[in-house]
């Protein structure tokens, strides 16, 4: 279980796109210590003088994937780089996730305007 830093330090991470400070841990009345410890104890990363980001193992709900991506499949939502709802759902298509579910994401992504005509043709045509 992380220390007594932890949550005051990840809340501040989740406004900072997942990154903590020396100056955060001071802003709670640490030290620079307290990031060295969690570091030692595999609870963030360092990567940078005085830069790290809080490690977080996903939910096991949640089943992540990797794969090599085009640039063209990675936009940006509030500055964090993300698939493109065309990519998300071919993923969600490459994955099984049964038509229901896919037809629902195609028809939101058409609706919010997130994918063009020929993504969505594209899309649709996939079985």
């Amino acid at each position: 279980m992380p220390g007594r830093w932890y949550s005051g330090l990840f809340e501040i991470a989740t406004t900072q796109n997942g990154f903590i400070t020396t100056d955060d841990a001071r802003a709670l009345r640490g030290t620079p210590q307290v990031l060295i410890d969690m570091h030692r104890h595999g609870h963030l990363d360092r990567v940078g003088h005085g830069l790290c980001p809080l490690r977080r193992a996903a939910p096991p709900v949640y089943e992540v994937h990797v794969r090599d991506l085009d640039r063209g499949d990675v936009t940006r939502f509030e500055g964090i780089p993300v698939v493109t709802p065309s990519r998300a759902i071919l993923d969600g298509v490459e994955r099984h996730l049964g038509r229901r579910l896919i037809d629902q994401a195609i028809e939101t992504a058409r609706d919010r305007g997130l994918v063009t005509r020929y993504e969505l043709a594209a899309l649709e045509a996939v079985d």
